[in-house]
């Protein structure tokens, strides 16, 4: 069975090498490598010309940049494989990863298989493993949207690293990246993909090494601090939701949860409204009227004495101006306890 690896490409000349030589040396020899140079500048593309000559198994696909969704999709539209892995270009695969990942999902006749990270920031190493070994992908997804720690399985179903699609069921159901916006199309992607399958299955090994690079070398979206992600995160949410509710009872902890969230994510774009152009009161009167926030301020408990009573006042009553008011007081405690960060843009919601 055929596995296309799919790895979108901008700029990683230093990390490039360790990247496609962890996927070519695989002990899982059945692969289509797909290297998709998204308008590099630094001479990566010639790179992945430099390995097409050498390895029958890779293909390169020369493109002007469209960003990380774009170019994920472009590999994705010509992947022949019965399979599909993604892996980001200044990251690399342990060598037995999708030996490891192909033999789950056929041995266990699984619709996703998936394993755990090793996270490396310097000489730190952590790892993100989700708990359990088999899952109904309805039991995962409440699970994900629950999980508070944060290297458990919330961190990793959040990307498209570290697991092995099945290309039918990407294709039967019209599943992408959304190239709207830089950073949340893999989350996007991959709870589409949990939603259209039925079993899950966790390899309960490592598969995967992300780096987390020094900021002034980082090469991925997360470096920098995206203001409008609260919009983002109400979009994946209702989806979620959505979802959930169309097949059992929703807890009403996991109403909490997202409003605790959403309240921390709207206090940090209030830290940075001048990014917003005039526009952040307008998409916080969005989000304040959409169908999920009104129904999940319903079930809202303050769980500590220091929150605010005013903010779940004023999102119950859809009042963006006011909530804004006492948003903007918030921010002046955030920017003393945490300070601003020097790496700001916009996800593209608000541009």
């Amino acid at each position: 069975m055929t596995v296309s690896i799919v790895i979108p490409i901008y700029n990683t000349l230093t990390y490039l090498d360790r990247c496609i030589k962890s996927i070519i040396l695989q002990t899982y020899m059945d692969l289509e490598i797909i290297l998709v140079d998204d308008g590099s500048t630094d001479g990566s593309g010639e790179i992945c010309d430099t390995y097409a000559d050498s390895d029958s198994r890779i293909r390169v696909i020369h493109k002007s940049n469209g960003g990380e969704a774009s170019a994920r999709n472009a590999g994705l539209a010509c992947a022949t494989g019965e399979y599909v892995v993604f892996c980001d270009s200044d990251d690399e695969y342990l060598g037995d990863a999708v030996d490891r990942l192909v033999t789950a999902i056929q041995k266990e006749s699984v619709d996703f298989a998936f394993g755990a990270y090793l996270e490396k920031a310097g000489d730190e190493t952590r790892i993100a493993v989700a708990p359990k070994e088999r899952y109904f992908a309805r039991d995962a997804i409440e699970e994900q949207m629950a999980d508070g720690y944060p290297y458990g399985i919330n961190y990793v179903l959040s990307t498209v690293n570290g697991k092995l699609f099945r290309t039918r069921i990407l294709h039967n159901n019209g599943i992408v990246f959304n190239e709207s916006i830089r950073v949340g199309s893999d989350t996007l992607f991959t709870f589409k993909y949990l939603a259209a399958c039925e079993t899950m299955l966790n390899v309960f090994a490592p598969v995967y090494v992300y780096y987390k690079y020094h900021i002034d070398e980082h090469q991925q979206g997360m470096a920098w601090t995206y203001p409008d992600f609260f919009f983002y995160y109400v979009e994946l949410k209702t989806l979620q939701f959505d979802f959930l509710l169309g097949i059992k009872t929703v807890s009403p902890n996991l109403y909490q949860i997202f409003i605790d969230n959403l309240i921390r994510l709207m206090v940090i774009a209030a830290v940075y409204e001048d990014y917003f152009n005039g526009k952040l009161e307008l998409m916080i009167d969005v989000v304040v009227k959409s169908i999920l926030v009104s129904t999940a301020i319903s079930y809202y408990v303050r769980t500590r004495i220091t929150d605010s009573e005013l903010i779940p006042k004023h999102i119950s009553n859809k009042d963006a101006e006011n909530l804004l008011v006492e948003l903007r007081d918030r921010a002046d405690k955030y920017v003393a306890d945490h300070g601003r960060a020097n790496l700001v843009r916009l996800m593209n919601y608000g541009s």
